[in-house]
């Protein structure tokens, strides 16, 4: 720049729209005071001369023609940025002639400008040129003239003698221009801006005297370039998922808790899930989404399975159907073997494993001819294949479920598929009831049996309560087995079939899947740490409501990313396999708002003065009915199946604990629960009453029912008993009393530990 490029301050008249022009609404101008005008600028000589804005415009206006852009407005609106610019950096104080070529350069930069930028670049670099020449500065000239050449065989040189280790485990001569192709592709990005930062970064590796580069650090080259020049947006759009290396070392050495004892096929996932979970912060779910999640204020559950769908209620009935039309005798073990070739299959779509309905009825029609100690065998072959899967650590989060009826269930026979394995077709499906049962009863038995070594880990059974139970010996003689079972190995629950519509009928549209029905995405609200953020019961409800709204839209961006999976007319990762048994996901699936909390929730509504259970109970009601609501209004809005449900997983209770305890401290002290076996701080899961609150166990099933009966998903209360040796006789007649005089829609039973006195 020559040293006659000033101008004047203060200021001369502009028109009134001047500072409204639209490039200068994106200067990184600090919000400081004014300060005093910048009256002269420092020449390269070191006198001082009066600022002329005029030149900063006809500077930039003979650069832009180069370009092929002669627009003096825009000049002159690009000058009274710099001028804009460079008073608020220089404080008052005279700025020199290069501090103003700078700020013009940046200025242009910033206002997306790259065109007049690269050629006010090159206008300045010419400038300098001429100024050495007029001082007769022949050497320089020489420099000059050579500089040229040097510049033309680095390229080549450049090219021939810098390697790059790419993604695709070779080298490659080094090529400024994919820096550009990247840039423009990625982040969209003028080409003659993307060009400037390429080379740009081209300089930093020469001056540093790299010989190898590797495409992670050229990455970080550009970024850095990126975010020097005020990109940030586009910096942002160019992010890199993966795992530091830090990180993936512990991972595969097996030393991060994650991978602790774990095999490297385990590690392979474990790496796998944590790409994953960043994409999907990053680009499945919005920036508010995600920073409630961060907050703690709703838990995002399955981020690194975001691909996949949460769970599934299964049919082994529809399974069997192909098998039924080409076997003429059909082996019980193929049963097992059918069912764990279908598992797996749904391990890949899914983060939890299946539950499968009425399976003793589903699988009596194959077993009609089966003996006692056949039905034993087979009892053994499912617990045992299932168990196997859990301690191999398949990649899902919950257990498979075998839910057991007494009487055959309310469902369409086209569902169950009775009548194989050389059956007449048109028997009534009770017609295999007993057989039904007899397999139920072995179930238990062998479960209680356990393996040699310790209990089964694995599947959950559910035994549904019917009245059908209590009103034959037979019944009350196998719930007398059910609950003995219970009390000796974990893993049993006991659900009420009448108030929960996971057990109605499935709709016609599904008789002929094998997947009844599809849960897609759930959500839980933090509602301890919501109450925390408001002081009255008013500014609690209206808090709740917006992030109950956040949750829907989690679940919306959610459903949007799943349906573009599904592939539609293409096949997509989605795609459920046709070889499946005729499986295919249900055309709707149901999305699940969940709380958590609940009773802490209420105790720090309640703060200082006196709160009894029944109060505590009725708030909780009033904030669940509030969210049932929402959920109905919702479903009808969004066009979707919006359930409202309760958390049962203790790890996501125990993470809003210690994230709220983190923020609030003291306020949690008298509120946040102390698990007795780890010593950890967690919220008692979902809508229960904790045991220390002093309920007897029938109470506590009674209050938590009154919850039950607004959800619309099964919930299930905990009844730690408080006797070391409680009798099957007296725990029948709990559940009866139970299921006839609460709401409550399920109930798992255990015994407090043994203590030494």
């Amino acid at each position: 720049m020559s040293d006659d490029f000033q101008y004047t301050l203060p200021f001369p008249p502009e028109p009134e729209n001047e500072g409204l022009f639209d490039p200068q609404m994106g200067l990184p101008l600090s919000s400081d005071n004014w300060l005093q005008p910048i009256r002269e600028i420092v020449k390269r000589n070191g006198k001082k001369e009066i600022f002329n804005k005029q030149k900063i415009s006809d500077a930039i206006f003979n650069a832009s023609r180069q370009a092929g852009i002669e627009d003096r407005n825009l000049a002159d609106s690009l000058a009274s940025a710099v001028t804009l610019y460079i008073s608020k950096q220089a404080r008052g104080k005279a700025p020199t002639v290069e501090q103003v070529s700078d700020a013009v350069e940046t200025v242009l930069i910033q206002l997306s400008q790259p065109q007049a930028a690269l050629a006010y670049v090159r206008y300045r670099d010419r400038r300098a040129r001429i100024r050495r020449l007029r001082q007769g500065d022949m050497k320089g000239l020489l420099g000059e003239l050579e500089e040229a050449r040097l510049e033309r065989e680095s390229a080549n040189a450049i090219a021939n003698s810098l390697q790059v280790q790419t993604s695709q485990e070779n080298y490659a001569c080094w090529d400024r221009q994919k820096i550009v192709t990247a840039l423009c592709l990625e982040t969209g990005l003028q080409a003659d801006l993307a060009e400037l930062i390429a080379a740009e970064v081209e300089t930093q590796i020469q001056n540093a005297g790299l010989n190898v580069l590797t495409t992670p650090l050229i990455r970080e080259l550009v970024g850095a370039k990126l975010l020097e020049h005020g990109l940030v947006e586009e910096n942002e759009q160019r992010r890199r998922l993966g795992v530091p290396l830090y990180d993936a070392s512990r991972l595969i050495r097996g030393i991060a808790p994650e991978t602790l004892g774990a095999s490297p096929a385990w590690t392979d996932q474990a790496l796998a899930r944590a790409v994953k979970k960043e994409y999907a912060l990053s680009e499945v779910f919005s920036s508010e989404v995600t920073s409630a999640h961060f907050n703690g204020s709703l838990f995002l559950e399955g981020l690194d399975h975001v691909d996949r769908l949460c769970s599934a209620d299964v049919s082994i009935g529809s399974l069997m159907k192909q098998e039924k039309k080409s076997a003429l005798e059909f082996h019980p073990a193929m049963i097992v073997a059918r069912m764990i070739q279908f598992t797996l299959q749904l391990d890949a779509f899914f983060m939890e494993a299946p539950c499968w309905h009425a399976f003793n009825h589903q699988a009596a029609p194959l077993l009609e001819k089966s003996s006692d100690r056949d039905l034993a065998a087979f009892s053994r072959a499912v617990l045992e294949e299932f168990d196997f899967r859990a301690h191999q650590g398949r990649n899902t989060l919950s257990p498979e479920t075998l839910r057991l009826h007494w009487s055959a269930p309310c469902i369409p026979d086209t569902w169950l598929q009775p009548g194989m394995a050389g059956s007449d077709l048109d028997d009534p499906y009770d017609a295999w009831e007993s057989v039904a049962r007899r397999l139920a009863l072995k179930l238990l038995e062998i479960f209680e049996e356990g393996r040699h070594h310790g209990p089964y880990a694995a599947p959950q059974l559910e035994i549904i309560l019917e009245p059908a139970l209590f009103r034959h010996f037979e019944g009350i003689a196998f719930l007398r087995q059910a609950v003995r079972t219970s009390l000796k190995q974990p893993g049993i629950r006991f659900l009420l079939p009448h108030r929960s519509e996971d057990d109605a009928p499935a709709p016609a549209g599904c008789c002929e899947n094998s997947i009844v029905s599809a849960l897609w995405n759930r959500i839980i609200l933090n509602t301890p740490g919501i109450a925390l953020m408001g002081e009255t019961e008013a500014a609690f409800f209206n808090r709740l409501e917006s992030y109950f709204r956040l949750a829907v839209q989690a679940h919306r961006e959610k459903r949007d990313f799943v349906e573009g999976l599904m592939g539609g007319v293409h096949q997509g990762p989605l795609s459920f396999p046709a070889a499946a048994g005729g499986a295919c996901f249900p055309e709707t699936g149901r999305f699940v708002i969940a709380v958590d909390g609940l009773y802490e929730c209420a105790e720090i509504m309640a703060g200082s003065r006196p709160f009894s259970h029944r109060e505590r109970l009725t708030f909780m009601e009033k904030t669940l009915t509030f969210l049932g609501q929402l959920t109905e209004e919702s479903s009808k809005k969004e066009d979707m199946d919006l359930l409202l449900g309760a958390n049962s997983n203790p790890e996501i209770s125990k993470r809003f604990a210690n994230l709220d305890i983190s923020r609030h401290g003291n306020a949690l002290k008298e509120v946040v629960k102390i698990l007795p076996d780890t010593q950890e701080c967690s919220y008692t899961p979902g809508v229960g009453f904790p045991e220390s609150s002093g309920l007897t166990p029938f109470d506590k099933a009674q209050y938590e029912g009154t919850l039950h009966k607004v959800l619309k998903t099964p919930s299930i209360t905990s009844l730690k008993l408080p006797v070391r040796h409680a009798s099957e006789y007296t725990l029948t007649d709990l559940l009866k009393k139970i299921m006839y005089q609460t709401d409550c829609r399920g109930v798992q039973l255990s015994m407090e530990e043994k203590r030494d006195a």
